[in-house]
Parts: structure tokens; C-alpha cells; sequence
């Protein structure tokens, strides 16, 4: 057998609503301007209207390259973003949600978006121009409207402006730039600026009106960080629709900072040193090329790689192995550039160590039998070495007879029986001091310090090396026997190397002994804050706040000073300061001294600054978005309730029915700050208070109420009442309605007479207020040179006092004029303050369901004279 099982799922989906529509918002020429809109439930399409025109579904909005949908879509944000905003984007903007199965369609209130024009050029005065300039106030602001008494040039745009300057395409860093920009034509004559990079260098212009030009001179010297810099001269008069520009990118070419030799430059014989050459950033690049003393040496590595401001930089690594020839010969390292005649060098003299390359004895052969009591001349010759060696006489018993530093030593002995078969030789012993000199007499932060450890002769090789501090091992150097030996250390300094130990040891593996010595470095450097200075403190409101301060510095004469919004924090201008050792006590803190503090501490090298955010933690406050909230029965409710609290954390709001306990009270989400209760397809038994809590954790917890109104059909209680009177022969039947209905009472009442004679009744239709009708028969009644008088036929009223308003434009005008009919009621109206041989433009809106619509159009020619005729009119509770 077959079983069919049918699954049936019910799925509530709310009815769409906005949490936040767009505002009112005044935005200047060429910034960003952001319309927010946000959506709760969206399920429908959104899309914005400018104008009555649908701008597109998609986020991108194809078609308006400056416009855009920005914001979280799955939080219903399709903010408009609007860049480089100009005068054609002034208009009023709709946020629209289309309809969906389970939704209707919503359109937010109207947002105007208003642009706030540079300032701009009045024609300069010239012989044609004989007018004068009144001040009028429109519905929309303030515009400038000119009377002509005789002859007026047209407003026309300028022409596209040029650079002249500029005759090569290359400029040396360091020259001179003197850049002419013109704009030809245009009336009014054309306003220039300047931009390099975006950011203005001069706004200052010339009118030529004989030859109609406008021009700005731009003075500027060169620099390497002008290199692919974008100079821009920018054109605009009042009725260019958008500014005209020319650009020019500039190629600089500029040599090198700093040319450095690194590496080491002593070494024993047969050794290889690596040595590195390199400049800093030039355009173009310059070569390098080694010598040593007239040789060129061609063993290098060449690495060219992108530098600063556009440039290149040039390293050069060379590796040459030393022989003792090259002792004392300087090694140079030359930077060049053909194009630039560009040539720098750096030399450095080369230090080799070797031995002596030969020891021999001047001394009677050994078959010559000597007579003791007699003198013996004993002659040690060696051949220089570097260091100078020291020849050193030594008897068979290890007893030392004399040494001295030389090539040669002579040793006069008178023999003794005891020298029978004795013989001389080389001895064995430590070095027998340890010195270290220092170049630099005060080291500062950032410096290159370079000592020289010189240890005296020993015998045999001695190790020489380096250390800071009691563990770190800077470098170890090898060493000639029987001389004294130099080596070098160079050690960038920084600030924690102060107060540190730099030792020098040398150490004889043979004898087991170390002799050494220590240099202190006293390394100045401005402030510093430490790593366990704190970048941000909390506190809970009306409590005390501690902000810390953890500096150093060499010299230890610190000032420290607090800012706060710019203000320098003293206690006499606020008692609740305390400072104890520069750290910063603030008793009864408020949610107001929240905020980044900057901490600022100097000494004699410099000063340093570092920013300490303060984060007030607070209770909640709250608020009800919208109290009393009215829904229509069957509708979706949506509570919104608003905290000003920090911390913001989860689930912090709990919501509460003050009429009585119920299970399942509706939806409740948080975005933000903002709680939601969101209750679907609402009922009227669901009407009543609310109460609203939100508790971060720091105590009280905020509550507020508001109310929630179902308006209901035939809920309300409908009341009839008669009343009779007769006068004479006239009877008079009065029915009041009491609480009218619009479900029960917008119908025809029908009053029936009847004596003995016969009936009579009469139909009486009650109807709701509504929009008033359009006017008709609007006519033209006289025209004159500045005055233009309109007639029309009212409309029904709607059932309430109506208002006309009369809408006109001209070419060339920003924005529509309104002039109010008075007296209100009027049919017939005069427009003044016109201007002769102007073309104007009058039409008819009306709006209904917050949609702007067309009405009938009418169109009259006299002379010169052209009207397209639009009127406005309204009453307290709709416009038309």
C-alpha cells in the first residue's frame, strides 16, 4: 500500500517597516553626502528615487557611476552614497520597498538633499553692464535676482584652461618652478586654483576682462617628493556645470642623500671581507664602482631596488681577499650618475695584519769555540710586520733577558761557564693591558658609535672579543702574535642600551688567562614610554580614574603635561585633578571625560607624546523610539527601544507586558544599542504598556514604558443623536454622529418627511476629509513688464479650508519659487517682481499617497512672453 503524508509548514513573516529613514541634509559642492535608510524584514525590492525617477535595484546602481547602496544588507542597510556631489544631485530623494507575498510596499518620508555652492564671481563692472542686484527669500533659501536696465552679456561657460611653464618634461630637485594656468573666455570670467596631489596650493587668481583670461601663477620649488606629483589647475565659473581641469604629472629628478661603506676594514692576511655600498633613493639611478688605491676591483653584486618618492636605490656588495700589500692602500667606493653629473665618494683605509715575514740571528757560527769572560754581539733581525713585532731575548732557563719593539735588536752577553751549550729563543706571555678609546664624547639615540679595544703583545695568538652586558657576545676578532692588537666595534645605539657595560676581553688559550676591560654607555635619548604603558583605562562612572604615566629618558629632568580635546589639563581648572608623579587621579569621573587623553613629556633631547583612551563604563538610559505606537490590527508591531550605555553587551534588553504575564511575547532582537519586540499580526487584545529594561552590568538597570495602540475596524462606539425644532411652519432635523466610523458612517443618510398629506426624503452622503481637487480653467488674465495676474476655479475642499500656492521657475534658476496666494482662499492672483524679456515657467503638482503627480497642463504665448502654468494649492491636511 501507498501512504502520502503531507507535511504543512506555516512561516510568519512581518510586515516590512523602517527602522530608519532618510533626513534632511546640506552637503557642499565635491564631498560625499549619505542618505540612510534601513529596512527591518526587508522582503520586498529596495531601490531610492530622485526625482520621481527609480535609480536602479542593484547595489551598484549601473547608469550613476557616483551613486551607490552602501551598508550591511543583511541588516537591511541600503544607505545612498553620493560622491563628488554637484548642483544636478539637489533634488528630493524616496527610499522604496517594493510589496512581497507577505508584505505590502512601505516608502519612506521624503529627504531633501541640498548643495552648498562655492562662493561665487559677480561679473566684473565693464561699460555694457548697467544694472543693480536685489536680495529676494525663496521657499528654499536666499536668490540673488538682477534687474537689467539696458544690455546684458549671457552667462556662458569658460574655456578649458592651459599650463604654461612647463618647457621640459624633466625638473631638477632644487629648481625653481614658475607655472602660468589661463582660462580663456567664459562670462563670468573663470575662478582658478591649484591642487597638488588633491591638496590646494593656491587659490589665488588675475582678471584680465580687455582680453577675457583669467590666470594664476604658481611658484614653487622643487623637491625629490615632488617626483610623480599631479599639478592640477582647476577652472569653474557660476554656470559651468562642473569644473574643467588640466593635469600635469611631474618627473623630478633628484641625486642621492647619502652615499654609505659599510663593513669591516681589518683583516689578517688571506682574508676575505665582504664590504657594502649603497645610496639612498635618486632618480635616476646612479652606479657604483670599488677601487683600491688606483685599482679597480670588479668582484661586486649589484642589486638596484625601489626607493622614496618615486626613486631607486643602488647596493653594491663586494668581496675581495687581503693580502699584505693591500695594508694602508684606501678602499673607495664611487657613486656616479652620467645624466645628472652626479659623483660622490666614500674611502675607508684598509688595516691587514700579517706576521713578520722573516726572523733570522746574526751570530758566530756553532764549530767557533768561545772564551768565557769574553763579550758575544747577538744580532735578531725581522722584517716588518703589522703590528711592528717586539723582539724579545730569552736564555735556555726561560729567563728573560730584554725585549724591545723594532726590525732589529742587538744582545750583548759576557759569557759565563754557565752559558756552555745555552740557547736563545722566543717566549711565551699574556697580553698585558686591555684599552678602549671611544670617537664620539656624548652618544645620543640613533648614532653610530665606534670604539677601539687595543690590547698589548702576547705570545702566542691572543682572541679578542666583544660583549654587552652580561650575556650578549658582540664579536670576536683574531689576532697577530708578539704585537699589540686594535679592533673595532660599531654599535647603532639605542635607548635600553643605557647604562649598559660594553667589555673588551683578550683571552690566551695557552697560558688560561683574560685580560679585560669596560666602557659604560651613557646613551641620551628623549622620552620614551614603556611597553607596560597602558593604551587604554576603564572605569565605572562617579568612581576615581587612574592614568598612569611609565617613561624613561636620559637626562631623567622630565616635564609631562595632559590634553584632553585640546585643552591642557591643570587642577585649577578642575579640582577633581590630581596629579602624583604624572600620573593622572580624576575623582567622580562622568561619561563627559570620556575620550583620548594625549600625554606629552620632554626633556632636554626632545619630546615625546603617546594617547591614553579613557572608557567611562555607565548604566543604561533608554528611551521608546516611537510612544505611543499605533498599529493597525493584523499588522506587524515593532518596539523600538533605545540605550545610551556603554558597555554595549549581549542580551541586554528583556522586555515585560505590564498588563499581564503571557508565555510568548513576541520577537526580541538587539542590533547596536537598539532592542527590538517585534510582535506579528498583532491583535487587540496584545494593546496596552511595555516595558523596556536594559542592564550592561553596572547597576541601575534602565527602564521606560510606552504604550502600543491597535486601531481596530468597528471597534469604536458609534452614537447617533436627533434633535428637532420647529419654527413656524420650518421643522428642523439635526443628526449629530458621535465618534464617526469610516466603516459604518462614510455612507448616504437619508432623511425622510412625512405628515398626513404624503413622504419626501432627501440623500445626505458623509465623506471622509480628503485632498482637495484640482483647480480648472486656469486663465491668463494681464500681463505687464514685471507682472504676470492668474485666474482658476477651485476644487472640491476636501472638507477642509484650502490654500493656493503658485510655483514658477526661469532658465538659469537653481531651484523653483513659491509665492503663497493671500488671501488664502483667493481665485485671482498677481505675481510681481518679475523680470522683462525672461522666459518663465508656472506648473500644476498635486500629491496623493505621498506620490507627486502631473495635472492638467496649459500653455499661452503673448509677444515675448511664454508661460507653462503650474499651481499649487493645499489645505490643513493634504497638498495637491
Amino acid at each position: 500500500s501507498l501512504y502520502v503524508v503531507v507535511v504543512l509548514t506555516c512561516c510568519v513573516c512581518g510586515q516590512q517597516a523602517f527602522k530608519t529613514e532618510p533626513h534632511n541634509v546640506t552637503v557642499r559642492a565635491g564631498a560625499i553626502a549619505l542618505l540612510k535608510c534601513e529596512v527591518l524584514r526587508a522582503s520586498g525590492a529596495v531601490q531610492w528615487v530622485k526625482d520621481g525617477l527609480l535609480l536602479g535595484l542593484q547595489r551598484s546602481l549601473p547608469g550613476y557611476p557616483r551613486y551607490s547602496m552602501t551598508g550591511d544588507q543583511q541588516k537591511g542597510q541600503y544607505h545612498l552614497q553620493i560622491l563628488n556631489l554637484s548642483l544636478e544631485d539637489d533634488g528630493p530623494y524616496e527610499c522604496q520597498v517594493g510589496r512581497s507575498v507577505s508584505s505590502r510596499a512601505i516608502v519612506s518620508r521624503t529627504a531633501w538633499l541640498n548643495m552648498q555652492s562655492k562662493q561665487s564671481h559677480l561679473l566684473p563692472p565693464s561699460k555694457e553692464w548697467r544694472g543693480e542686484c536685489k536680495w529676494g527669500k525663496s521657499a528654499r533659501g536666499t536668490t540673488l535676482a538682477m534687474t537689467d536696465r539696458s544690455t546684458k552679456a549671457a552667462n556662458v561657460p569658460q574655456q578649458a584652461p592651459v599650463i604654461m611653464g612647463l618647457e621640459n618634461e624633466e625638473v631638477k630637485a632644487g629648481s625653481f618652478l614658475r607655472l602660468v594656468c589661463m582660462s580663456y573666455g567664459g562670462n563670468p570670467l573663470a575662478t582658478l586654483h591649484w591642487t597638488k596631489n588633491g591638496e590646494v596650493l593656491s587659490t589665488s587668481w588675475e582678471e584680465d576682462v580687455v582680453s577675457r583670461r583669467s590666470s594664476s601663477v604658481l611658484k614653487m620649488e622643487v623637491k625629490p617628493e615632488d617626483n610623480h606629483a599631479v599639478l592640477r589647475c582647476e577652472s569653474v565659473n557660476q554656470v559651468s556645470r562642473s569644473p574643467m581641469s588640466l593635469t600635469h604629472t611631474l618627473t623630478i629628478l633628484f641625486e642621492p642623500a647619502k652615499v654609505k661603506l659599510l663593513g669591516t676594514f681589518e683583516a689578517i692576511e688571506r682574508q676575505e671581507i665582504n664590504l657594502l655600498c649603497y645610496t639612498s633613493s635618486s632618480n635616476p639611478p646612479v652606479h657604483i664602482r670599488w677601487w683600491l688605491g688606483f685599482t679597480e676591483l670588479n668582484r661586486t653584486d649589484v642589486t638596484i631596488s625601489e626607493g622614496d618618492n618615486g626613486g631607486m636605490m643602488t647596493m653594491s656588495n663586494l668581496t675581495h681577499k687581503v693580502s699584505h700589500e693591500d695594508n694602508s692602500l684606501f678602499l673607495t667606493c664611487e657613486a656616479f650618475n652620467k645624466g645628472t653629473r652626479f659623483s660622490r665618494v666614500r674611502s675607508e683605509e684598509l688595516n691587514v695584519y700579517y706576521p713578520p715575514l722573516k726572523v733570522w740571528l746574526d751570530a758566530p757560527p756553532p764549530n767557533i769555540f768561545l772564551h768565557s769572560g769574553t763579550t758575544l754581539r747577538l744580532v735578531c733581525f725581522s722584517r716588518v710586520g703589522n703590528p711592528t713585532g717586539q723582539l724579545v731575548w730569552l736564555k735556555t732557563t726561560s729567563k728573560h733577558v730584554y725585549s724591545q719593539r723594532g726590525v732589529s735588536r742587538e744582545l750583548h752577553l759576557i759569557l759565563q761557564p754557565s752559558d756552555n751549550l745555552a740557547t736563545c729563543r722566543f717566549c711565551v706571555f699574556p697580553a698585558v693591558s686591555v684599552k678602549i678609546m671611544a670617537k664620539q664624547q656624548e652618544l645620543r639615540r640613533g648614532q653610530m658609535l665606534d670604539l677601539d679595544c687595543l690590547a698589548g703583545s702576547s705570545t702566542p695568538t691572543a682572541n679578542i672579543s666583544w660583549s654587552l652586558g652580561p650575556l650578549t657576545r658582540l664579536l670576536t676578532r683574531l689576532n697577530l702574535a708578539g704585537c699589540p692588537k686594535t679592533s673595532k666595534l660599531s654599535l647603532t645605539l639605542e635607548s635600553h642600551h643605557w647604562k649598559k657595560r660594553i667589555t673588551c676581553q683578550a683571552f690566551s688559550n695557552v697560558l688560561s688567562e683574560v685580560v679585560n676591560n669596560f666602557y659604560t654607555l651613557n646613551v641620551l635619548f628623549p622620552p620614551e614610554f614603556s611597553d607596560e604603558q597602558p593604551d587604554q583605562v576603564q572605569v565605572i562612572e562617579d568612581e576615581t580614574a587612574a592614568l598612569p604615566v611609565k617613561v624613561s629618558a636620559n637626562p631623567d629632568e622630565i616635564t609631562c603635561e595632559w590634553i584632553f580635546q585640546g585643552e591642557k589639563l591643570i587642577k585649577e581648572r578642575d579640582p577633581r585633578y590630581h596629579f602624583d608623579d604624572w600620573t593622572l587621579e580624576m575623582v567622580n569621573v562622568s561619561r563627559r571625560d570620556g575620550g583620548d587623553y594625549i600625554i606629552e613629556c620632554s626633556n632636554a633631547e626632545g619630546k615625546n607624546r603617546t594617547k591614553l583612551k579613557l572608557a567611562v563604563q555607565y548604566a543604561p538610559t533608554v528611551c521608546m523610539k516611537s510612544d505611543p505606537l499605533y498599529v493597525n490590527l493584523g499588522d506587524t508591531a515593532d518596539l523600538l527601544c533605545v540605550a545610551d550605555a556603554n558597555p554595549i553587551t549581549y542580551s541586554m534588553f528583556s522586555w515585560k507586558w505590564m498588563v499581564r504575564e503571557v508565555d510568548d511575547l513576541g520577537e526580541e532582537s538587539e542590533d547596536e544599542g537598539t532592542g527590538l519586540l517585534t510582535i506579528y499580526e498583532v491583535t487587540r487584545d496584545r494593546a496596552g504598556v511595555y516595558q523596556c529594561t536594559a542592564d550592561n552590568g553596572i547597576s541601575p538597570p534602565g527602564s521606560v514604558e510606552g504604550q502600543l495602540i491597535v486601531r481596530c475596524e468597528f471597534s469604536v462606539l458609534v452614537v447617533y443623536e436627533e434633535k428637532m425644532e420647529v419654527t413656524g411652519t420650518v421643522h428642523t432635523s439635526v443628526l449629530t454622529v458621535i465618534n464617526v466610523s469610516a466603516a459604518l458612517d462614510y455612507a448616504v443618510f437619508t432623511c425622510t418627511v412625512h405628515n398626513s398629506m404624503g413622504e419626501d426624503s432627501l440623500d445626505i452622503q458623509l465623506l471622509s476629509t480628503n485632498h482637495p481637487n484640482p483647480p480648472s480653467a486656469l486663465k491668463l488674465l494681464r500681463v505687464d513688464h514685471n507682472s504676470v495676474t492668474l485666474e482658476w476655479m477651485p476644487g472640491f475642499d476636501g472638507g477642509l479650508t484650502q490654500n493656493f500656492r503658485v510655483r514658477y521657475q526661469w532658465a538659469g534658476s537653481v531651484s523653483f519659487m513659491y509665492v503663497d496666494v493671500f488671501p488664502p482662499t483667493a481665485t485671482v492672483y498677481t505675481v510681481t517682481g518679475l523680470n522683462p524679456s525672461t522666459t518663465y515657467n508656472f506648473g500644476q503638482r498635486y500629491q496623493y499617497n505621498g506620490r507627486e503627480q502631473l495635472c492638467r497642463q496649459q500653455q499661452n504665448t503673448d509677444g515675448h512672453h511664454c508661460w507653462y502654468f503650474q499651481l499649487s494649492l493645499s489645505n490643513k491636511a493634504y497638498d495637491t
